[in-house]
């Protein structure tokens, strides 16, 4: 791969990248992360397709923004190309294009047929490393596990609007751990055109039941879990 193709809105392949975000992108916005994308993939020589707007941008599919301030083991990106190429020869060219802080940890050749990764999501498994005494924590995770609606504030566009937490929350539970101290493990769910469960407001909403401010060591989004997965 010594020339740099001409881009092509036409895709011909699409693979599937498996991604870890480690601390230096930790406090990224998604909007920097997509530039950085962008512009690792512009010094490659990877034929990689465009979109046919008016700025053409390419075909770089995530699927589903990362929090600010959370790191990630495996986020899902679908990247397409206007040429066929080996598995050698892609991840050589991702190795050039990975923004900082990223690393490739899978990559896998999927039917340019298949529904997009962003449809697919319909959870994200995140792991919270916590100080402090186990027990208040155990007593709050069941109190909003018992809980029918957990109101909480929120926006849509310029204005206020208030959603219902609880049926973001597909599984909640925390434990002490020897090496990481107090761990809570939970699987939120994802809604395309609704609204997402986040971990800082399950970790506002268990404040608020506990009386005491959670401010957590690491949060770490594990994966995202696709429709028709466990």
């Amino acid at each position: 791969m010594n020339e740099r193709p001409e881009p092509s809105s036409e895709a011909r392949q699409r693979w599937r990248l498996v991604i870890r975000r480690g601390d230096e992108a930790r406090d990224l916005a998604h909007r920097e992360i997509e530039a950085a994308w962008e512009s690792g993939l512009a010094r490659t020589n990877l034929p990689v397709a465009v979109t046919g707007a008016a700025r053409p941008r390419p075909r770089l599919v995530f699927g589903a923004p990362v929090p600010v301030g959370v790191t990630a083991e495996r986020e899902l990106l679908d990247l397409y190309l206007s040429r066929r190429l080996t598995i050698t020869e892609v991840r050589e060219g991702l190795l050039e294009a990975l923004p900082r802080g990223h690393a490739l940890v899978e990559l896998h050749d999927v039917w340019l047929g298949e529904p997009s990764v962003t449809g697919r999501v319909i959870a994200a498994d995140y792991r919270v490393e916590l100080d402090g005494p186990v027990e208040p924590l155990v007593d709050a995770v069941a109190i909003l596990l018992a809980a029918t609606r957990l109101p909480r504030p929120g926006r849509k566009g310029d204005a206020a609007k208030a959603y219902d937490l609880r049926p973001l929350i597909v599984s909640l539970g925390v434990e002490a751990s020897p090496s990481a101290g107090v761990v809570m493990r939970m699987r939120l769910r994802h809604q395309p055109e609704g609204a997402n469960g986040r971990p800082d407001e399950v970790l506002s909403a268990l404040g608020e039941a506990t009386g005491v401010e959670i401010r957590p060591r690491a949060v770490v989004r594990e994966r995202l879990v696709l429709a028709g997965e466990a």
